[in-house]
């Protein structure tokens, strides 16, 4: 893999190092013909003929477009307001309907938790639960198909300590509302996600649709819908049945990565590992190789996953700095 040490990830970081004149000549190759074969790595794992791959890994592979990312020219979720402010058909937006999400979602959440009868009412006798503050963890409950298209975030108080019973828990019976409903959602397993620091609440009462709220174990949990989401990342065959390529278009920079990223080489069919898991990847190493031409890195063959999880955090991501970045501008103007 290539380091990028002007920007502090040394060699001893990487899986596998290369030294620059061999970088040089391995990007050089990607365009020009062969050179001489650099480091490949670690070993890559024996082909997998196509017709071995199971049914999950071909339909994550072929799964058609959803609506995209809410924002301009994408298509909104049913009963969200396009101009970006309050959404009708929410607890939050100005007096509109609730929707079958939002009673699904109340519904999962009150079934699922352990709150006191009387949580809702003042009593001295009632200790005060534990609120949400600021957290950089979130669950995640994606949403894929029918009307409603986004994402359900869950949020405990505590901030990191996600309750990953409770969050399969509400998944479960959030599905059986809606399907008894005849709502398909194609919700998939319900992930944790890595988020920036963000006030939880302030954000989902700003950008969400609905927010709900419950207590579990004495601590406060909150599930906020926000809908739109972003098509999913394409994965292409590579030249070799054990890989996936991946547009260098779906990398974002300066983040870290949650897959083994590599480069390909053509002309003697080596890859280079490039940037490892958990490693980031520069917007100085992206712009590098669009110059060089390159459109593509390759992935090993059962990253789908991990990239479709990548995929969803940096897009949630996104949202929480374009709301602080908002949310920050009256202060910076005072």
């Amino acid at each position: 893999a290539h380091s990028e040490t002007e920007e502090g990830q040394g060699p001893g970081s990487m899986k596998s190092a290369i030294s620059e004149a061999e970088f040089a000549a391995a990007l050089s190759a990607l365009q020009e013909g062969p050179a001489a074969a650099p480091n490949s790595g670690p070993p890559m794992p024996d082909a997998v003929d196509d017709g071995e791959m199971n049914e999950h890994d071909r339909q994550r592979r072929h799964r058609g477009k959803v609506a995209p990312t809410f924002g301009q020219g994408d298509a909104p979720a049913e009963g969200t307001n396009p101009s970006g402010g309050d959404f009708e058909g929410s607890a939050i937006g100005k007096g509109a309907r609730a929707s079958l999400l939002d009673k699904a979602t109340e519904t999962a959440l009150s079934a699922s938790t352990n709150a006191p009868a009387s949580a809702t009412a003042s009593s001295e006798a009632q200790a005060a639960p534990l609120r949400i503050g600021s957290v950089s963890r979130l669950g995640c409950i994606d949403i894929a198909r029918g009307r409603f298209s986004g994402y359900l975030l869950v949020a405990w108080a505590g901030g990191n300590a996600l309750d990953e019973t409770l969050l399969a828990a509400v998944r479960s019976r959030l599905v059986s509302f809606m399907v008894e409903e005849g709502e398909d959602m194609g919700a998939e397993e319900a992930i944790s996600l890595k988020v920036r620091d963000v006030t939880f609440e302030q954000w989902a009462e700003s950008q969400a649709e609905f927010l709900k709220r419950s207590v579990h174990d004495g601590q406060e949990v909150a599930i906020a819908f926000f809908p739109g989401r972003p098509a999913p990342a394409a994965l292409e065959l590579s030249a070799r049945a054990d890989m996936v390529a991946l547009r260098l278009e779906d990398i974002k920079g300066d983040a870290p990565v949650d897959f083994d990223v590599y480069l390909h080489l053509p002309e003697n069919d080596k890859y280079i590992l490039y940037t490892p898991t958990g490693g980031v990847f520069y917007q100085k190493q992206k712009d590098r190789l669009k110059g060089k031409g390159v459109g593509q890195v390759h992935l090993r063959k059962g990253a789908e996953a991990a990239v479709e999880k990548y995929h969803m955090q940096n897009h949630v991501n996104e949202k929480i700095e374009a709301f602080q970045k908002n949310d920050d501008e009256p202060k910076r103007r005072k």
